[in-house]
């Protein structure tokens, strides 16, 4: 197939069902790292904490484990890494879990619940509501439009 047979595939899509993708949730993106700019944690901090991150989302995080693993003061740990992603420790962990549990929904084999142990929440209505604020809809409402 073509570029130009898959441009009009799509256009054929987007005519034949005209707003369609409007009913889409976004797929959440992996937080982008930038660059090292000289501020900010080094590229080998970001790299740990990020590994720690994502091996441990099932497990509560706290920000002194990850400013350890910077080898950096809390207070140092939280200036730095908002300089080097543009977000909060917590924030960032929390884009995580949401992340990875929106590619755990993908597969259907889980359940809900299941899902919000396996990223860290104790409870299906505490995942279900930070879920809903970072998505913009449920849990169950991002499955069905998959």
């Amino acid at each position: 197939m073509t570029n130009a047979s898959i441009a009009f595939a799509a256009q054929d899509v987007g005519t034949a069902f005209p707003g369609w993708m409007a009913f889409m949730p976004a797929r959440p993106q992996a937080p982008r790292v930038p660059e090292w700019s000289g501020r900010g944690l080094a590229p080998w901090q970001l790299r740990r904490v990020a590994d720690y991150v994502r091996a441990n989302l099932d497990q509560p995080i706290s920000l002194a484990a990850l400013a350890e693993l910077a080898r950096l003061s809390r207070f140092h740990f939280c200036t730095a890494f908002r300089h080097a992603t543009g977000q909060t420790p917590g924030d960032w962990v929390t884009d995580e879990r949401i992340r990875r549990a929106a590619e755990l929904l993908d597969q259907h084999e889980l359940s809900i619940t299941e899902i919000a142990l396996e990223v860290g929440y104790e409870t299906p209505s505490s995942f279900t509501a930070r879920f809903r604020q970072r998505m913009g809809v449920t849990p169950s409402e991002y499955r069905r439009t998959l």
